[in-house]
């Protein structure tokens, strides 16, 4: 791709009727990380111990994204281990919590 700019896209746009109208595709899905994404370090309990998570990380679950999207648990962690191999995200995954990082977020 050729670079050709950016658009601003403000986080609001959640809360539009179309956003929360069905199932996501990748193009939607992928969006939605980088909106989920911290746009500032953001530090709260986890487990009774405090976390910081820097900007372009954020915490989640393989079911929360699959509840989100209306994707199969599978569905969800394929995608992740795509975004992974292209370099566009890093995983740190365990039982209890996944942590995101959008690659290149700044």
């Amino acid at each position: 791709m050729s670079e050709i700019g950016y658009i601003k896209l403000h986080r609001q746009i959640q809360d539009c009727w179309i956003w929360e109208s069905g199932k996501f595709d990748k193009r939607s899905a992928w969006i939605d990380l980088l909106m989920l994404a911290n746009h500032r370090d953001k530090k709260f309990m986890f487990d009774g111990k405090p976390v910081v998570i820097t900007r372009g990380q954020f915490m989640t679950s393989i079911r929360k994204l699959s509840a989100r999207w209306e994707w199969s648990t599978s569905t969800v962690s394929e995608f992740l281990k795509t975004l992974e191999r292209d370099n566009m995200i890093k995983k740190e995954s365990d039982n209890r919590r996944t942590l995101l990082t959008i690659v290149n977020y700044g």
